[in-house]
């Protein structure tokens, strides 16, 4: 299978703390801050790599004040995604850039995501394995995944995507925004005014998911220059 294959050949810097002990995204709209925070951290020889959720965290916090940074010089919302381009190229002078597809269906989406993280079986294995084995994990937009619903979109840390034979596409994923103990909460909102933090809100679930709907058909990963 892929996904045992790659066990003794990636190069991924995530480190298991990561996805066993996954902190929540810092405020109820940085979803995509986490995301690309993420995918930052654990790319193979990144120098903003992340070893813990609390770095993680730091990083979270620095991508989201460069993005409200850009929208501002422009004049746009931050959830654009032509801010987060220009957000992580001048965060990292350059180093990364921000790439995004957009597809038919969700087949094409599944496709796209095994193609980039090389994990296509990750129930095959336990999900710590699978989810730190990837040489590329990235970012899909749900509007529903399982009883968590998302206003206007979700920005969501894909690792691979599971299908056995007979059975509903899955994706392995690291979902930053997991309704909390009150859940009469609405799980994130990117456009929310005024953001509350998302430890009071949240927790983070690192899972195979079979129940959800995509709010689009597209893939986003960083490219290192």
């Amino acid at each position: 299978m892929m996904a045992t294959a790659l066990v003794a050949t990636s190069s991924s810097k995530a480190d298991i703390r990561l996805v066993l002990e996954p902190s929540p995204q810092s405020y109820s709209n940085s979803c995509q801050s986490y995301g690309l925070a993420y995918l930052l951290g654990t790319a193979p020889n990144s120098p903003f790599s992340v070893s813990n959720p609390m770095e993680l965290r730091v990083l979270e916090k620095d991508i989201r004040a460069k993005i409200e940074a850009t929208a501002l010089s422009q004049g746009i919302s931050p959830t654009k995604h032509s801010v987060w381009k220009q957000a992580i190229s001048e965060y990292t002078s350059k180093a990364y850039t921000f790439r995004e597809q957009a597809f038919g269906d969700k087949n094409l989406v599944a496709a796209k995501v095994e193609e980039l993280t090389g994990v296509s079986t990750a129930g095959a294995l336990p999900v710590a394995i699978s989810s730190v084995i990837t040489p590329r994990p990235v970012m899909v937009s749900f509007k529903r995944v399982g009883a968590n619903k998302y206003v206007s979109g979700h920005i969501v840390v894909v690792l691979g995507t599971d299908a056995g034979r007979n059975e509903k596409l899955g994706f392995l994923m690291l979902n930053e925004a997991v309704i909390g103990p009150d859940n009469t909460k609405i799980a994130c909102n990117p456009s929310d005014p005024s953001p509350e933090k998302g430890d009071s809100r949240y927790r983070a679930i690192t899972s195979v998911e079979k129940d959800y709907e995509l709010t689009s058909n597209s893939v986003i990963w960083l490219e290192k220059n």
